[in-house]
């Protein structure tokens, strides 16, 4: 039950600091930092998938609720997208022996396999965010430099948060 309650602490630390802190870091009118994506991507690898896609949904839902400039569901969709996307992506990148792991720690995986798990994860979240947000291919080439754009910025403080909070 202590675990429980710490993720919920966690998860819900993520959900303010991305509405009071990182939605009001945008680069260039361009790029805004999502953040609480992390929190999702970084639950343990045994986390049964209706918790994980209980959670996205949640997380996603408050994050479009509360943000200002969201429209309903782009995020809770996107995250959904993402988790969806993170037990394959796990299972490329040869974490399925790791399982009972707590927790991702940069001391049992190093920068590359973080490259190589957040990023595809991110840039999953940010495009299919995007792509909603238009509505149109008209723009394809726009939204995809947008979608590439926010996923370095995104992955830049989720690393950040990483070096800083998920050092064991």
């Amino acid at each position: 039950m202590n675990e429980l309650v710490k993720y919920i602490v966690v998860g819900l630390l993520y959900v303010l600091l991305q509405l009071f802190v990182f939605n009001h870091l945008t680069a260039f009118h361009l790029a805004t930092p999502v953040v609480f994506i992390l929190f999702l991507l970084m639950l343990p690898i045994d986390t049964p998938r209706p918790v994980l896609y209980l959670t996205a949904f949640t997380m996603g839902l408050i994050i479009d609720i509360f943000s200002e400039n969201s429209v309903a569901g782009l995020h809770t969709f996107s995250s959904l997208l993402a988790v969806a996307f993170r037990s394959r992506l796990l299972i490329l990148l040869g974490a399925s022996g790791a399982r009972g792991m707590d927790e991702f720690s940069f001391q049992n995986q190093g920068l590359l396999w973080y490259m190589a798990y957040l990023l595809p994860l991110i840039f999953i979240h940010h495009l299919a965010y995007f792509l909603l947000e238009s509505l149109s291919f008209s723009q394809v080439f726009y939204t995809l430099f947008k979608a590439m754009v926010n996923t370095l910025y995104s992955f830049l403080f989720c690393y950040l948060i990483c070096l800083i909070f998920y050092r064991k």
